[in-house]
């Protein structure tokens, strides 16, 4: 959900400076799942390298990785409305 309001909040952003491209959302999309594949891969080389093993953990990890698009939509959206609320 984080990922998608990222995407969404990104192009919206994109549209209100005019300049925005349909490409914008695949660009966007594409950028922020390889982010996340790549964070996942690293952990799982990590977890491989210090003998760390578990059940059910890849569904953790790619559930826990979509919540550093939280902060980056806060951060993003917090210019926008906090001028709204003084």
């Amino acid at each position: 959900m984080a990922l998608v309001t990222y995407v969404l909040l990104a192009a919206l952003q994109s549209g209100l400076e005019a300049r925005f491209d349909p490409e914008i959302l695949g660009v966007t999309a594409s950028t922020a799942l390889g982010v996340v594949l790549l964070e996942f891969t690293f952990i799982k080389l990590g977890c491989y390298f210090l003998s760390i093993q578990g059940q059910g953990q890849v569904v953790d990890l790619v559930a826990y990785g979509g919540y550093k698009f939280v902060g980056c939509v806060l951060s993003s959206a917090w210019p926008a409305y906090g001028s709204c609320l003084s």
